[in-house]
């Protein structure tokens, strides 16, 4: 796979061999430990591939809404659906808000579906009567959390190296939005 930020990809490209002469095939998207890698990093793939796996799900749990309680409906929900939408969330720091976004209506399915409320009812109400976050505040919970264990060496020592030169000094600023 050859990353590009999509403005400028050259049409031809040589062939790349290994060692023995065997040519290697040139891929778009490739799906590594479960996370789908497209070649513009756009997360789009791995999004729509979520999104879709998450709806065959939700489908399934509406026909049998009826019958499970609010706490069975609420175990279901975290035992199936947040695992998947939690995986590789801190990867999806530099996603598109597009991209996010089919996350977001996913997610808000699934609290209308804990919760019982309907269409129209404003997602600030569905986290506040599910008395769950919402996934950015999800996501900068487990990034916030990825840097306290990096500080302390409970990571790897490669990323504890890098997080300390390089993206501390430039998450602060960041973070003061917050």
């Amino acid at each position: 796979m050859i990353f590009s930020n999509g403005i400028k990809l050259i049409s031809i490209l040589p062939k790349i061999c290994t060692a023995q002469g065997t040519d290697i095939e040139r891929v778009t998207t490739y799906k590594y430990l479960g996370f789908i890698i497209d070649q513009n990093l756009s997360f789009k793939s791995q999004t729509e591939n979520v999104v879709s796996k998450q709806n065959i799900k939700f489908c399934f749990f509406n026909r049998e809404k009826s019958c499970v309680s609010f706490q069975t409906r609420t175990y279901l929900i975290s035992a199936t659906f947040l695992p998947v939408l939690d995986y590789g969330d801190l990867l999806y720091m530099n996603a598109s808000d597009q991209c996010l976004k089919s996350l977001d209506i996913v997610y808000h399915c699934a609290l209308r579906f804990v919760t019982g409320c309907g269409y129209r009812v404003h997602h600030c109400t569905l986290y506040a009567a599910a008395n769950w976050p919402s996934l950015s505040a999800d996501r900068l919970s487990h990034w916030l959390g990825f840097i306290y264990k990096s500080l302390l060496g409970l990571v790897p020592s490669y990323i504890c190296t890098y997080m300390r030169t390089k993206q501390i000094l430039s998450i602060w600023p960041a973070l003061a939005r917050f």
